[in-house]
């Protein structure tokens, strides 16, 4: 059966966070493959999404809450001295 993108999508996030729990093991190479070539395929912008998706979901998992879960960002500006 053909997946839609947004069902695919769904379908490799909830592996992604099946694999981070422990649940199942990675997949064989040509799977990974597969995978891979999809999400190169999506924007930043869906890769970003769904990798924000799959760390609220682990953090759920592990008995988190959503008002706990927050993403730190950090910038630091590098330049050389005169």
């Amino acid at each position: 059966m053909k997946r839609t993108i947004a069902e695919q999508k769904e379908h490799y996030i909830e592996e992604a966070v099946q694999s981070k729990l422990g649940q199942i093991e990675e997949d064989d190479e040509d799977e990974r493959l597969k995978r891979v070539q999809f999400w190169q395929e999506r924007s930043h912008r869906d890769r970003f999404r769904a990798t924000t998706e799959i760390i609220k979901r682990v953090h759920l998992a592990g008995g988190g809450s959503i008002p706990d879960l927050k993403v730190n960002k950090s910038v630091t500006r590098l330049g050389r001295k005169s």
